[in-house]
């Protein structure tokens, strides 16, 4: 029988990490892309998926599979590590699109936050067919009922194809009410190659340990969406798209279903909650944790937080009792005024008493910084520095501000007339919104270039790792190899083009 459809995680990690790849960075499996398998599984199609990411497959060995199995449709999800990580990932999503369609006539379609920003864009320049908007499935689903009965697309929702060269959108928006727990009753785990030694933590959230004790890690969402219109973010574009707005929950009952699969059949130390705002609805939270202390699970856990949703000091309780090892901030700028421009309405003291508040809890801290934000100068940037090691949080990340498709600031950019990753006369393509590229081209500020704005950057964060209090910090909660791993890792020099480094 002829499959219905492949879902192909593509290999992305060698362009947007570069060396980095081989050690430092995470291997995470594709939660979205497995999330549409089972819902498309569940629907009573055939459904197969590749994780060419995890399996270090090429775009010959890719297409090649493609050509064998014969699907009446492709799937690939857009959809990076992180919630803003999916235009970075156009680049080889675009290859191998190319590369399928020299061996192979099947249909593609591209679903996630890029393609849902750009649907035009992405049909006119990429080896596509179609593109979806919204989470994927309703799309899917209609397109796949569609070419069976030959019916007319007008009638899937949240589809976009070019016929005759016109662009064209479907006039069905879908439903955007229905539970999650209803819409989506499992995920596929069994189509991917999890516990067999494949997937890997970050370098922090395994506390430092060498890459062969970060395996056995895996990632899931508690809910979809974000009730918050962060200047910068473009995670609720596909959702904008088709007319969805704030945030829904899997029950918690869901939740600890999908945890004990992982566990329990495949090893699972490591996990990572994807949710950008997992610590939004207390109750969500505090289900999830009682029933992972019930269940008894020995869990190293990593989630997102704000400044102005870890209040409550029961639920940090319990988070932590529950495996929470690390809770991410978005802290983003030291200086009020241009944290404000980002949509983020919070003093420093604030911040001071939240990043005490996780840790007095015994939960460690990843501070999430920018620089490059609207408003920013070389001294907001310093400010920013300095506040980031008074706090001295047990990892840091500092990026350089980014206009992604589908964020608020992408067509602020575009009024301005910046040069954006993607545009026709910039170099690397859409790799030049990932952080680590040698292409990588952040946003310019009110008073600063591109280039200004990455050379602080890139100075910052050595500057932040080689610091002797920060580091006298990982020595007592870590010991001797987290210093070793730091200082090895603060030797990289990432090559940029436009600092003038050569390749």
């Amino acid at each position: 029988m002829r499959l219905d459809v492949l879902f192909i995680h593509p290999n992305t990690s060698p362009l947007i990490y570069g060396s980095l790849a081989e050690d430092l960075a995470a291997v995470e499996p594709p939660f979205m892309a497995a999330l549409l398998a089972a819902g498309v599984r569940q629907a009573g199609f055939s459904v197969d998926l590749l994780d060419a990411g995890a399996l270090g497959l090429d775009l010959g060995r890719v297409a090649e599979l493609v050509m064998n199995s014969r699907p009446r449709l492709v799937v690939i999800v857009v959809h990076g590590q992180q919630p803003s990580a999916s235009s970075q990932m156009m680049g080889g999503v675009g290859d191998l699109c190319r590369a399928i369609k020299m061996v192979s006539d099947t249909k593609i379609l591209l679903t996630g936050t890029h393609p849902a920003a750009l649907p035009l864009r992405t049909l006119t320049q990429e080896a596509v067919d179609y593109v979806a908007t919204g989470e994927g499935l309703d799309t899917i689903l209609g397109l796949l009922q569609c070419r069976a009965e030959e019916g007319s697309y007008r009638r899937v929702p949240g589809l976009h194809w070019l016929q005759d060269g016109i662009f064209i959108s479907s006039v069905e928006r879908g439903e955007a009410g229905k539970e999650l727990d209803l819409e989506y009753g499992s995920v596929a785990w069994d189509m991917l190659p999890l516990g067999l030694g494949y997937y890997r933590a970050h370098n922090w959230h395994a506390h430092f340990q060498p890459a062969a004790q970060r395996l056995d890690y895996a990632s899931l969402y508690t809910s979809l969406g974000c009730p918050y219109k962060c200047s910068f973010c473009c995670i609720n574009a596909p959702f904008r798209a088709r007319g969805i707005s704030g945030i829904r929950h899997w029950s918690a009952d869901w939740v600890l279903n999908q945890v004990g699969v992982l566990v329990e059949q495949y090893g699972v130390r490591h996990l990572k909650f994807i949710d950008e705002m997992y610590c939004l609805d207390k109750r969500h939270v505090k289900g999830i944790a009682r029933g992972i202390i019930k269940a008894g699970y020995d869990l190293n856990i990593w989630a997102y937080a704000r400044v102005d949703t870890v209040g409550d000091e029961e639920m940090l309780e319990l988070m932590a009792r529950s495996g929470v090892k690390w809770l991410v901030l978005g802290i983003e700028s030291a200086n009020r005024n241009v944290r404000a421009g980002a949509d983020k309405n919070f003093s420093n003291e604030a911040v001071v008493q939240a990043v005490e508040r996780v840790e007095r809890a015994g939960i460690d801290v990843l501070g999430n910084y920018m620089v490059g934000l609207r408003t920013d100068t070389q001294e907001t940037m310093r400010e920013t520095l300095v506040l980031a090691k008074q706090l001295k949080t047990l990892w840091f990340n500092l990026y350089a501000t980014m206009a992604y498709p589908g964020a608020p600031d992408y067509g602020w950019a575009q009024s301005r007339g910046y040069a954006l990753p993607g545009d026709k006369d910039v170099p690397g393509g859409w790799t030049a919104y990932s952080h680590h590229s040698y292409y990588t081209l952040p946003l310019p500020t009110e008073t600063l270039s591109a280039a200004e704005v990455l050379r602080f950057r890139d100075q910052a964060f050595n500057d932040y790792f080689s610091y002797e209090p920060y580091l006298e910090r990982v020595h007592a909660r870590f010991g001797f190899p987290a210093i070793n791993h730091i200082n090895e890792m603060n030797t990289i020099k990432l090559k940029r083009r436009i600092l003038g480094d050569k390749l």
